[in-house]
């Protein structure tokens, strides 16, 4: 009896490639599109609290600490805003330089702009880490309110790390495309 083992065939692990990266995109955009929606319940709180802010003053009773609870929650829903709209491809890009480039010469500068784009965030990320274990051993809270701010940083390095995580799913799909496909 014999017994022929033979390799897959390219075709097979280009597929569960393809799929492996539809698993990922489908896993981050559910991650983007939840924590929007947390972001969305934070602006809605902000709203409500300026507006009972605005009235209770008219009362002469003002809210203690509202610009700051705003600006900490706001916090939140643009960290929110900032995987999403890169989702989205909504954030501002000028091509002036890229439209007079050749397709070679705009791939290298897309795997460039893609890398310091990585060295940017790693080194942001890293920040608000050390930020968050330093504040975390202090205690530190809101000057007014003595909310606590850790929570509030730790939802911007949330964010943070999601938004990496939709630069690096874009970098996959416009210039490994062909690759996984």
């Amino acid at each position: 009896m014999r017994v022929e083992v033979t390799a897959p065939s390219p075709s097979v692990s280009i597929s569960r490639r393809s799929k492996f990266f539809d698993c990922l995109e489908k896993v981050i955009c559910r991650n983007v599109f939840g924590f929007v929606a947390i972001g969305l319940v934070f602006m809605g709180i902000v709203l409500i609290l300026v507006v009972m802010n605005v009235v209770s003053r008219r009362f002469g009773y003002p809210i203690a600490g509202t610009h700051e609870l705003a600006g900490l929650f706001m916090a939140i829903a643009v960290s929110a805003s900032l995987s999403y709209t890169e989702l989205n491809k909504g954030h501002v890009s000028v091509d002036i330089l890229g439209d007079r480039l050749g397709k070679k010469s705009k791939m290298i500068l897309g795997i460039f702009l893609f890398l310091m784009t990585l060295c940017l965030m790693a080194l942001l990320i890293k920040g608000i880490i050390d930020s968050i274990v330093f504040n975390w051993s202090l205690g530190e809270s809101s000057y007014m309110r003595k909310f606590p701010i850790v929570p509030i940083r730790i939802f911007f390095l949330y964010g943070l790390v999601s938004w990496c995580l939709v630069v690096v799913l874009n970098f996959i799909k416009n210039f490994m495309g062909d690759i996984i496909k």
